[in-house]
């Protein structure tokens, strides 16, 4: 005997397709869920971008600071080095002329009272210079 055939009316399908509707509006509710999250977590990599953008900004801008201070700073030292060896030059050349003056000196005797009288403008100069060099060095 033939098995006899199983018969499928309008109102099951229709409740078959009520089923699968809601089981997709859970999935569908789920999904916008994530949708809402992924928003979220979107917003937030904008956030860290715009962060991460404005620190790199910041830190140009500091470096370029940083960087021009330290040409100032450089400056300054060639600055100071080249006033340094003037001086240095230029408490040599005093004392030269000093020992010249003294050896001088004592060759004429005492009588000579004028150049007694240069020869301790030159010691007090020669003084003067050594107390800018010594300033310069203490810098």
């Amino acid at each position: 005997m033939p098995a006899k055939k199983k018969t499928v009316t309008l109102e099951q399908v229709f409740e078959k397709l009520i089923e699968h509707d809601t089981q997709f509006e859970r999935i569908f509710e789920r999904l916008s869920g994530h949708d809402e999250q992924f928003g979220k977590i979107d917003g937030q990599f904008g956030k860290i971008a715009t962060y991460i953008l404005n620190l790199e900004d910041l830190l140009k801008k500091e470096i370029a600071r940083v960087d021009a201070r330290i040409t100032s700073m450089i400056t300054t030292l060639d600055k100071l080095t080249r006033d340094h060896e003037t001086l240095t030059q230029e408490y040599h050349a005093i004392a030269l002329a000093l020992k010249r003056i003294e050896v001088a000196l004592e060759g004429l005797g005492k009588d000579v009272t004028s150049l007694r009288e240069d020869v301790d403008v030159l010691k007090t100069r020669l003084v003067k210079v050594e107390d800018r060099i010594f300033a310069l060095e203490s810098r």
